[in-house]
């Protein structure tokens, strides 16, 4: 069994066991759509196997190797971001949903469970997916028992976002980076998925070079998506951002924002005469939409971008935003 992607291999041989033993957390980080949280599973599962390989890989094979495939271990505990809904009132019928956090409760569970004793008297795991998740309170919750860690239990963080974990934890871990695989390698994997050449390439491209994440973009359903929201940004000037916001009413505030901020990186690029690294298959609607673009309004629609990503995860009115983003875009077109 493949238990790591390709590109983990030599990550694997070069810290692996002795990072796991060494540490009591370990903190992995690195852009989404390169394996992380694969790479943190397979840890976890190499330390609660009853017959690891020489490598130190799991087996597969065993009892405990089987509870984890069923999700069903004591000892490897996941905490996911969670979230509440509050009702609005009494018989309304509705909810509102706050944006999907670790809560401290969620980090206070499993430590009151780190003072028992292990099902199979070994290790325990405690998986934190995205560690950047928490809220405030969960953090520095986790903080406390960072500083005073229980005996033979691993704390392994995945970060998708540099910077957004605090510091205090991030001293805490040891640290390994998982990084873009070579762009001959993704493509090599891409294709063992069945992706067809240039499709494999398009959506590499558009993922910035992460093999996962451009496996979801290259899907049927996603590229129909995301041209829907490129016929719309090719209107440019001449686009009318409360109808078209209309178009995109089904879609999700962060699907819109990401395809607008890698549309305006290339519609930057393009205009100050640099190469485009996403969209590499419209160079000549970019070309034509940035004829008339103004730059300053091109680097204040990235910044209005930026502000939009952080507020994706709130229960936002998806027209709303996509009329205030579309709004900006096509002023910044030369509107």
């Amino acid at each position: 069994m493949n238990w790591l992607f390709p590109w983990q291999d030599a990550l694997w041989l070069q810290h692996m066991p002795a990072a796991a033993q060494r540490h009591h957390a370990l903190l992995l980080r690195g852009p989404r759509g390169v394996g992380k949280r694969r790479f943190a599973e397979v840890i976890g599962q190499s330390l609660l196997c009853m017959a690891p390989a020489k490598s130190a890989l799991p087996c597969g094979a065993c009892q405990a190797c089987g509870w984890i495939a069923q999700a069903q271990h004591p000892d490897f505990l996941l905490i996911e971001p969670r979230i509440d809904a509050d009702a609005e009132g009494e018989g309304a019928g509705t909810a509102k949903k706050a944006p999907a956090q670790v809560k401290v409760d969620q980090i206070r569970e499993v430590v009151g469970k780190l003072a028992l004793s292990t099902h199979q008297g070994g290790r325990r795991i405690v998986l934190i997916d995205p560690a950047e998740g928490m809220n405030a309170h969960a953090a520095n919750a986790l903080l406390k028992t960072l500083e005073e860690p229980p005996g033979g239990t691993l704390f392994l963080l995945v970060n998708h976002q540099c910077g957004a974990l605090q510091a205090t934890i991030v001293s805490r871990c040891r640290a390994l980076d998982l990084a873009i695989p070579a762009p001959a390698q993704a493509l090599a994997w891409l294709h063992q998925q069945g992706v067809a050449e240039e499709s494999a390439r398009l959506a590499l491209a558009l993922a910035g070079g992460a093999p996962l994440l451009a496996l979801e973009k290259a899907a049927p359903e996603a590229r129909a998506r995301l041209q829907t929201l490129l016929s719309i940004l090719q209107l440019g000037s001449s686009m009318d951002p409360i109808a078209q916001a209309e178009r995109l009413a089904q879609y999700g505030a962060a699907e819109i924002v990401e395809g607008m901020q890698t549309w305006s990186h290339d519609l930057t690029a393009r205009k100050l005469g640099q190469a485009i690294s996403y969209h590499v298959d419209c160079a000549d609607s970019l070309a034509r939409t940035a004829t008339d673009a103004r730059i300053e309004d091109l680097l204040a629609l990235q910044r209005k971008l930026l502000d939009a990503k952080r507020l994706a995860g709130h229960p936002l009115n998806t027209r709303l935003v996509a009329e205030d983003l579309l709004l900006a875009y096509r002023d910044a077109c030369g509107g």
